[in-house]
């Protein structure tokens, strides 16, 4: 009987306690991500759904325009080896194609500790509830095809929810007017001087993607172990970058536990950061061999509201940093 007494009290001990969580094994999935200056500037990834990944597909687009509330920052095409200079001058019809520009030294768009600073700069008195414009003209150049462009564009007007351009060739007298319209859904739009367009969806919805694999200029100086494409301007490069979505995302980069030991336990507790715009984070690059090798003793841990993952390069090739392929193994913790 009192061995039975014994062995009752333990049970009601032992049903005390709740069991230790077991999580269920992760499953692991690899990606391809693939980018290359003349086809694809940019792959967006959901890591929620692989198989929903988008390849922003190359454009001929000059300036991307930021729909955010309370933001009115325009953006050029790296890519394009797109520069910007301002005239200072407000009369439309008086910068012609007699305008001197081989003597400009073209601005390019920047990384700073809070986001890329652009190149068109402030544009505006931000003071009011919807910027009033300056009105300056703007000459733009890029190159497209092996030919380079010169075109000029001014900021009319400004809105909580839209942009006023007129834009034209530098021969043109009284160029032509735009609304350009923000979509909340989307964290920009892309337009094309040339060819009069507005592109709406390059990127995905908001909604659909955690990170960016692109490219971005930056300081060469800054960077002298990193490969970069010369652009507009000598003293900045075009520079590979993984972008995250700020608005919904955190990360933490993990350069000391292995892939296969993180899990929900381990990552929920991390001091996660919306740091953005890293460069090259996945490879080393061979200034010799002109080679890209895998940083394979990273793992980039994301954070997406209640969900985290995992993602780790298992390889990377190159033809130059024109031309690269990533394979990431990808888990939800």
């Amino acid at each position: 009987m009192r061995n039975l007494f014994y062995i009752a009290f333990a049970a009601l001990l032992t049903s005390c306690f709740e069991p230790d969580e077991v999580l269920p094994k992760q499953k692991v999935n690899e990606i391809t991500i693939r980018l290359n200056t003349s086809t694809n500037q940019a792959t967006y990834v959901n890591l929620s759904n692989l198989l929903n990944n988008n390849i922003g597909v190359q454009t001929q687009w000059q300036l991307k325009f930021q729909h955010a509330e309370n933001a009115w920052a325009i953006y050029i095409n790296p890519l394009a080896k797109a520069g910007i200079h301002n005239t200072t001058n407000t009369d439309f019809k008086a910068i012609n194609s007699s305008y001197e520009t081989s003597k400009i030294t073209w601005q390019v768009d920047i990384p700073t500790a809070s986001g890329t600073y652009p190149a068109i700069g402030a544009w505006g008195d931000y003071s009011f509830s919807n910027p009033e414009s300056y009105k300056d003209v703007f000459i733009m150049t890029w190159e497209e095809t092996g030919t380079y462009y010169f075109y000029k564009f001014q900021l009319l007007d400004a809105t909580d929810s839209a942009y006023h351009i007129r834009y034209g060739a530098l021969n043109d007298s009284v160029g032509q007017t735009k609304w350009i319209v923000k979509n909340q859904n989307y964290a920009h739009s892309y337009f094309s001087l040339k060819d009069d367009a507005l592109f709406t969806r390059l990127e995905p919805n908001k909604e659909d993607w955690n990170i960016c694999f692109t490219y971005i200029s930056d300081s060469t100086k800054l960077h002298p172990n990193l490969p970069h494409i010369p652009t507009a301007n000598a003293f900045f490069g075009l520079f590979q970058t993984l972008n995250i979505n700020q608005d919904l995302n955190k990360i933490y980069l993990d350069t000391s536990t292995r892939f296969n030991e993180i899990d929900y336990f381990y990552a929920r507790d991390l001091p996660y950061t919306r740091t953005d715009q890293l460069l090259s984070p996945f490879f080393r690059w061979n200034f010799v061999a002109q080679q890209a090798f895998t940083e394979n003793e990273i793992v980039l841990i994301v954070k997406n509201k209640e969900k985290y993952f995992a993602l780790q390069p298992t390889s990377v090739t190159s033809q130059g940093l024109e031309s690269l392929e990533f394979k990431l193994r990808v888990k939800q913790l």
